[in-house]
């Protein structure tokens, strides 16, 4: 069963963890976040803290995030962007509520292609400093880390850049391994081990590295430059990251700012992988 809730006029329809999106009927003008209750609730916490303020979106799946922010936080201006070519939704919505000057849906990005970023930025966002950064986009570490390298200074000191779903991929291997380790002999186990291996994990390794990496190199980071990163919040499913007030000239690039780890922990090598056994 899905839920509905109303922001601004629009109604907007969210399904509960570990239940499947159900499309609409037809005529329903409802817009779909792929979202918890306890997740809308603390993007309206931002909005008490940053309405009417300057917004970047990173993945816009079918346009009703974009759509909630726009409602939500009345921002001077919001710039969301995704690989897909279209959400005709979403196109649909902005033309519908006016919001043509103020929120701008840019299709046919990567998040990794920062020179397309910031020249688009500039041109829809001028050079005054963003307020929030929400990347809810690949959910991959190179491309997040590329994306953050660009956005994060160009955020004013307080500003939040969040890492949305970070977990996601972690809290999804443990449900599989759970699921091994209660029938290690049985179907489902077989079921999910060959799912694994369509993936390309080769002995329990993923073939990708998460964006979890870069939430565990800013805390690094904030150990010892709390003039840029001044303070981290994480929870399931939010690492939110407050900027502080040193000046960024140019890109910022983590790995300058991560102090060596001689012991267990070295973030810098890239053989280290996320596992799932």
């Amino acid at each position: 069963m899905q839920r509905r809730f109303e922001v601004g006029g629009q109604e907007f329809r969210y399904t509960p963890p570990g239940m499947t999106r159900i499309d609409p009927e037809p005529g329903d003008q409802s817009m779909f976040v792929f979202k918890s209750a306890e997740m809308i609730a603390q993007y309206r916490a931002w909005a008490e803290r940053f309405r009417g303020g300057r917004l970047v979106e990173l993945g816009i799946y079918d346009g009703g995030s974009t759509a909630l922010l726009a409602k939500l936080f009345e921002p001077q201006r919001l710039a969301s962007f995704d690989i897909k070519d279209d959400v005709p939704e979403l196109t649909r919505f902005i033309a519908i509520n006016g919001l043509g000057g103020r929120v701008f849906a840019n299709f046919g990005h990567d998040q990794a292609d920062v020179d397309t970023l910031e020249a688009t930025l500039e041109a829809q966002m001028g050079p005054e400093p963003l307020d929030l950064v929400i990347d809810d986009a690949s959910h991959l570490y190179a491309e997040s880390k590329a994306s953050f390298s660009s956005l994060f200074p160009r955020l004013r000191p307080g500003g939040l850049y969040v890492l949305e779903d970070w977990s996601h991929d972690h809290r999804r291997s443990a449900a599989m391994h759970q699921m091994i380790q209660a029938d290690p002999d049985g179907a489902v186990s077989s079921a999910v081990t060959a799912a694994l291996h369509e993936s390309g994990f080769q002995d329990g390794v993923s073939p990708v590295t998460t964006m979890a990496r870069l939430v565990l190199e800013l805390m690094l980071v904030a150990a010892v430059r709390p003039d840029l990163v001044a303070t981290i919040r994480i929870d399931q499913d939010f690492a939110e990251i407050e900027r502080g007030t040193a000046d960024i000239a140019g890109r910022l690039v983590v790995d300058d700012h991560l102090a060596p780890l001689p012991m267990l922990l070295d973030l810098r090598d890239e053989a280290a992988s996320s596992q799932v056994s």
